[in-house]
């Protein structure tokens, strides 16, 4: 089993952009992989591996929310985010 801890996602809304005729990811959902990315290479000089493409893959995710309650976050649009940005950092294959 491993455990990690991430940084809280952005939201979806400003994960995906249009620019002309493609769907694009934004500097905020860009600077968030590289975050990811950058915990996951600090855990991996740790001794963690990533999950291989034949191996069972379960996630248990909790999500504890920012204090700010003017900031209406949800949570299926999180996991989505962080899901897109574990997967990009390498953490496992899709």
């Amino acid at each position: 089993m491993l455990t990690i801890e991430l940084p809280f996602p952005v939201t979806a809304n400003a994960y995906w952009m249009i620019a002309g005729r493609k769907l694009i990811k934004t500097k905020r959902a860009r600077a968030y992989i590289r975050e990811v990315t950058l915990y996951w290479l600090n855990v991996k000089m740790l001794g963690a591996q990533a999950f291989g493409e034949d191996e069972t893959l379960a996630l248990a995710i909790a999500i504890h929310y920012p204090t700010d309650k003017r900031k209406h976050l949800d949570t299926d649009n999180a996991l989505k985010v962080l899901i897109d940005a574990m997967e990009t950092a390498g953490i496992f294959q899709n």
